[in-house]
């Protein structure tokens, strides 16, 4: 034990640590990099879920414009405002949905508020989007959320 800290003293002495201490700056500096981009991802996702608000407001347009009318006509076009809504507003949420999921997943972002959002999310999607859709996505989610609660838990430095 003593032997070892008069050698990892004489090695940071000498400089023959240098090739751990470069292997730490690039891992160092990579882990930031990752941070950044999915912190990025993460906003631009939790952004994009703002779609099922315009899948909500094209349908209670529709709906007001239709029950307002007896006329066939005007019914046909309401419920097609409606359709259009819904899917554009999906569409949109989709892509916000993956890119939580490429944050959460894939660059391992993990910021509290990040995980508040996730589980937030996890209660909508069933909600917002297509009945199955939403619930797998949830369920991935939640079973992910859970198995790696520790990595949100106990952080270091903070990622922003």
């Amino acid at each position: 034990m003593l032997t070892e800290r008069i050698l990892e003293s004489y090695r940071d002495d000498v400089g023959l640590d240098w090739p751990r201490k470069a292997a730490q700056h690039y891992t160092d500096v990579r882990r930031e990099n990752m941070n950044n981009d999915g912190k990025n991802l993460a906003i631009w996702g939790t952004l994009l879920q703002s779609g099922m608000l315009i899948s909500v407001g094209g349908i209670v347009l529709g709906t007001i414009r239709g029950f307002s009318s007896s006329q066939v006509q005007v019914i046909a076009q309401s419920m097609a405002i409606v359709l259009y809504a819904e899917l554009i507003g999906f569409a949109i949420s989709l892509v916000g949905i993956v890119l939580l999921l490429v944050a959460l997943m894939r660059k391992q972002y993990r910021a509290m508020w990040f995980k508040t959002a996730m589980w937030t999310f996890c209660i909508i999607w069933p909600l917002g989007t297509p009945l199955l859709i939403g619930i797998v996505f949830s369920i991935i989610v939640m079973i992910y959320l859970s198995k790696h609660k520790a990595e949100f838990t106990n952080l270091t430095t903070s990622p922003n």
